[in-house]
């Protein structure tokens, strides 16, 4: 943590206070398991070169972003060419 001591001051504090205590630890839970539940979900999705590159071309770009998306597609294909 970046500030031990207020981390530990808010513990102690928290401990005096339950109902707080399980307000906090119910959001916790639930925010832990919104995201096991996205990650999952994320997981269970494969993408191909063809899938990404489909969904980046229907969609509009600016100038700037086809000119980064080139430049990104471009080091792609040198770094796959250079681990064959």
């Amino acid at each position: 943590m970046a500030k031990p001591r207020l981390v530990n001051s808010v513990h102690i504090l928290v401990d005096f206070i339950p109902p707080l205590r399980f307000a906090i630890e119910r959001r916790v839970s639930d925010v832990m398991d919104e995201n096991k539940i996205a990650n999952e979900a994320v997981d269970s999705i494969t993408h191909t070169n063809e899938d990404s590159t489909a969904t980046l071309q229907d969609t509009t770009l600016t100038p700037f972003g086809k000119s980064i998306y080139a430049k990104l597609n471009a080091v792609i294909e040198i770094n796959n060419k250079g681990s064959l």
